[in-house]
Formats: C-alpha cells, structure tokens, sequence
C-alpha cells in the first residue's frame, strides 16, 4: 500500500501539546521547567515515527482479537525471541529505537513527576488524551516496521528459525495494526479508559523504582506452599533459560574458542559460569541471594567479553547479540531473584533508612515478645514442653532475644527470614490457643500475641524491602550498552529507558502502555 505519514507534523505537535498543557497544570510553579527532560524524549519519539512512516502503510486484519492491547504486548515479547537472527537488520533497530521512545517518553515523565505527582498526570484528561494518540501512533510504527521485516526476510532463507522470526513479526503486524485503528477510532476526548486507580498509580511507581519484580504470583513475596511451590518452578525456568542462552552461545564460533581462551575477561567468565549453583536448587530465602549475585557476576562477565568482541569487530554480529542476550537473561534472572522475599513478607513494605533504625525496631518487637512471656499465658505453654508446636514457636524467637552486636555487619536479609518465621509460628500459636478447650486462655493475652506477631511480620517486610547493594546485581549490561553507544554518538539522551532485552519477559507490565 502506499506510504502515508503516521501522523502529520501538526497532529503530533498538537498531541505534545497535550502533554505539555498536562504537565503544567499538575506541576507546582517552580518545578515546571522539568518538563525539558520529557520535552526531549517527545522530541525522539517524533523523529521515530517520521521514520517509521516512511514504509506502508498496513491494512487492519481480517480476524480481529478480543484484548489488543495484551496482544500486542504477547507479540512484542515473541519478536524479542528471535533477536539473534534479526541483528543487524537495520529495520529491527528502528523497531528498538521506536519502542524504546515510547518508553522513554512515560518513563521520564513518571521520573520527573515523581511518587508526588505521577498519579495526578496519570489521571489528568489533557495527559490521558495524549497518550491515547501516542500509543496509536506507536502502534502504527510496530506494524509498518514489523510487516517491512517480514516482507525482507520472506523468502530469503528456508532455514525453521529465519521462518519462526517471519511468523513472529506477522504476528504483531496484526496485532499492532488491529490496536491502532481501533484507537483511531475512538475519539480521545470522549473514549478514554477509566482513570488508573491507586494500585495502578503504585504499580507504576515500582516499576519505576524497581523494574524487576520477584518471582511468584505477588511479585516476590509467598504466603502460602503453594506460593513457594511456585516461586520454585519460576526460578528453576529462569535458571534453565539462562542455561539455554549460554549453550545456544558456546556452540558458535566465538563460544568454542572462548573455551580455549587464556584473556583475563574469558577466564573471570568461566569462572561466574562454573561458581553458579545447580538449575534445580532448593531456592531458599537466603540461598535466592547468593544465587543472585552468582548471576550477577555472570550478567558483568558475559557483558564484559560482548564489549571486548565489539570493539575489536572480531566476531559477528549475530554472536555477538547472543552473548548479549546472555548477559541480559542472567542479570534479569539476578535482579528477579533479589527480590523475591521471604514467606510471608509484603512487597509494598517501605524499607528502612538504616541499619541502626532496623536494629532499634527489632530490639523493640523483642521487647514486646517478653513482655508478653510474663503473662499466664505463657507460663501455662511452658508447660507443655514437647509439644512440636511450642518448640517451633521457642525455637523461633530465641535467636531474636540475643542482644544484637552493633559492630558486626547487619545482614538485613537473614533478619527478615528469621522474623517472618517467628510471625508466622506466633499467629500459629494464637490461633491454636483460641481453639483451646481442654487448656483455656486469657482472650487478652492472645490478643496481645496477635499484636507482637503484627509487630514481627511489619519488622520482617521492612527488612526484606531494603535494596540490595550494588555488589549482588551489578549495573544492568543493556544499561551499559546504551550509555557506550550514546557516548560513542557524542551525547547522552536523558531519561532513556533499557533496551528491551532479547527473549526476556519485563514482568509486572499489564496496563503500562505499549512498548
């Protein structure tokens, strides 16, 4: 069909517009000049589609889905699979560059405005109306670019991966086509969605803050077996998919003599790889943290040997992506791990400004604890000495009384093992009690058990929410990428997001708009 610009330059200027009339009225006088660093990614996103708006336009499919929006995104991630037969395609980097400035446009403007005012802009009609164009806009350029991928590489190889790649592009063409003009055809003024709630508004916020979420169905945090069952096969899939990245690697040219290599970065590599721990380990609380700075060696390692190759324009450019993709997958796989809290801990929990302030607060639930053991409560559970239940309970909370050491290092995550499971046994323990017929119980002293179990399980979240140091998940290696690429390019584009990694799933995205 024939070209036909995405959008005239006087529709995109009128939608930035928008967001700029959406910023100023949202934003407290003084703070307004922020919107320069949103200005610029505006600025990217328009050449992006000016771009893409160069190749066909692409007809709206026959067969239409039911949630375009998700099936966009399903595509997306599919496309990203087939990343190491579409390197070197300039028309898969414009895709990148494409969805990396519609990124880049909410993820500044979420920076900029801040946990403050972010819900304000969300919800504010002049923002909401312009990210309706936007994201029509953007799907537009998904499909045009998707469907001009497929058409070059059509017919140039039989090889099955080469047609995967075909199939997975003709996927979003129609998917991206389908959820454009349906949102062309809906007036942005009138057809908006409804306003993003305050879970909404919050989920942005830490994705914001934290890009990965943990393993599990709540995002890192367990509260049942079969929360942990799960946490388990998740981390055992991931661990097998960084396997398959690093075996689909070695068994190229530049893998196999990787093997035989004797330089420094080859050797640090093999080394991360062989101290990573077995696919299939137990995943513990505590073990999910050492594993994760396993990965993360191997996620700066692996990164460090893709920079060197680069430099040195000695290996192709498909090997190449591969050992990025390796170096992605395990630092993604690293930063998810570290995340994943122990049973029972809520992932919203604020984290506290400092060591010295968790140990008050710890030394102030053990408090609580013994007063609590004064009571006739306490004195009637002593008494039954060999029932597993109050050994588990005893058990639990004897480490916690020990006066802590104030010089030795704090190990937040440990802390935060140990005072979930003493919650966990302490609500046991209570609600056990309150059943009792052959050994009644004061109801005051169970409430007041309840309240110090409250107290550990608050303590054991803010322990387990505090960020991890940078020495167990190294910067992020498509971070790194971009920083060198925009260097070598003579600037830095502020507020750019990560490169979409190859084959990796970005969790926790659903309502985040396209991308």
């Amino acid at each position: 069909m024939a070209n036909e610009p995405i959008s005239s330059a006087e529709e995109i200027e009128e939608a930035f517009q928008r967001a700029r009339s959406a910023w100023y009225q949202t934003r407290p006088r003084g703070l307004a000049g922020d919107f320069d660093g949103v200005q610029k990614q505006l600025d990217l996103l328009g050449k992006a589609w000016q771009r893409a708006g160069q190749h066909p336009t692409v007809p709206r499919p026959v067969a239409g889905v039911e949630n375009p929006l998700e099936a966009v995104g399903k595509a997306l991630r599919a496309v990203d699979g087939h990343a190491s037969v579409l390197a070197g395609q300039d028309l898969w980097a414009e895709l990148r560059e494409a969805r990396a400035a519609t990124k880049a446009v909410r993820n500044t403007a979420t920076s900029l405005a801040g946990d403050a005012f972010w819900g304000q802009l969300r919800n504010n009609q002049e923002w909401r109306t312009f990210w309706h164009r936007a994201e029509a806009n953007s799907s537009a350029a998904y499909a045009r670019l998707s469907a001009a991928l497929a058409d070059r590489l059509e017919g140039t190889s039989s090889e099955p991966r080469t047609q995967a790649a075909v199939a997975a592009l003709r996927d979003l063409q129609n998917a991206a086509a389908e959820y454009s003009t349906r949102l062309r055809e809906a007036d942005p003024d009138k057809a908006m969605a409804a306003e993003a709630s305050s879970e909404q508004v919050k989920a942005d916020l830490d994705r914001m803050h934290h890009p990965y979420t943990g393993y599990g169905p709540l995002g890192g945090a367990a509260h049942s077996q079969e929360d942990l069952r799960r946490i388990h096969r998740e981390v055992v899939q991931a661990s097998r998919k960084v396997t398959d990245r690093y075996s689909e690697w070695i068994a190229t040219d530049s893998g196999k003599s990787a093997l035989r290599s004797s330089a420094s970065v080859v050797r640090a590599f093999r080394q991360a790889w062989k101290d990573l721990p077995p696919e299939n380990h137990p995943g513990g609380p505590t073990s999910l943290w050492d594993a994760a700075g396993r990965y993360g060696k191997v996620a700066a390692t692996a990164h460090a040997m893709a920079q060197a190759v680069r430099h040195q324009n000695s290996v192709p450019a498909a090997e190449v992506a591969l050992l990025d993709a390796l170096a992605d997958d395990a630092h993604a796989h690293a930063s998810r791990l570290v995340r994943t809290l122990p049973p029972g801990n809520d992932p919203s929990a604020r984290a506290y400004r400092s060591p010295g302030e968790a140990l008050e607060t710890g030394q102030d639930v053990a408090g609580d604890f013994r007063t609590w053991r004064g009571s006739d409560m306490a004195k009637k559970l002593l008494q039954h000495p060999n029932d597993p239940r109050v050994r588990a309970f005893g058990s639990a909370w004897r480490g916690l009384l020990r006066t802590p050491n104030h010089s030795a290092a704090f190990d937040a995550r440990s802390a935060a093992v140990a005072y979930a499971e003493a919650a966990k046994q302490t609500r046991l323990i209570a609600e056990a009690a309150e059943k009792s017929v052959r050994y009644p119980y004061k109801g005051s002293d169970i409430e007041e058990l309840r309240r110090v179990a409250a107290a550990a399980e608050k303590h054991a979240g803010r322990l387990a929410a505090g960020s991890p140091p940078h020495s167990v998940v190294p910067s992020s290696p498509a971070l790194e990428r971009r920083r060198e690429q925009s260097a070598s390019l003579g600037a830095v584009t502020p507020g750019t997001p990560l490169p979409d990694r190859p084959g990796a799933v970005r969790p926790g995205v659903k309502g985040a708009g396209l991308g």
